[in-house]
């Protein structure tokens, strides 16, 4: 789950459903670490893990992490970069940009010419 250059306190196995969480939330969302992500139903080794990585005690089983400010803290703290950087080095594979939207569907096709509306006349001039 980890490389050499990943701190142990990042590659902890007890934060792979936090990672699989962020990774799937910033592919969504075009990797920008925006938005709020709340994890529920913490076992003790996942909150243990969770406090290291937000650097504050995590007692309550449930935790909302701010992405924005989750970016800012690895970025200064991690040694290798903010939340993408981290979470790509900690699972091993890049962060993938979200699909494509779908093409638009073509126009409809114009009227036939024997379909069209008839020429008006032209004024009379007085």
């Amino acid at each position: 789950m980890s490389t050499a250059a990943t701190p142990g306190w990042l590659a902890d196995p007890a934060l792979a459903r936090v990672w699989s969480l962020l990774r799937d939330r910033l592919e969504s969302r075009g990797r920008r670490p925006e938005g709020r992500v709340v994890l529920g139903g913490l076992s003790r080794d996942e909150r243990h893990a969770a406090s290291a990585l937000v650097g504050r005690p995590v007692t309550a089983s449930r935790l909302t992490l701010d992405l924005a400010h989750l970016d800012a803290w690895l970025d200064e703290r991690s040694g290798i970069g903010g939340l993408v950087a981290v979470v790509e080095s900690v699972t091993g594979a890049p962060v993938a940009d979200p699909p494509p939207p779908p093409a638009p569907p073509p126009p409809a096709p114009a009227a036939p010419l024997g379909h069209a509306p008839p020429r008006r006349a032209p004024p009379p001039t007085v």
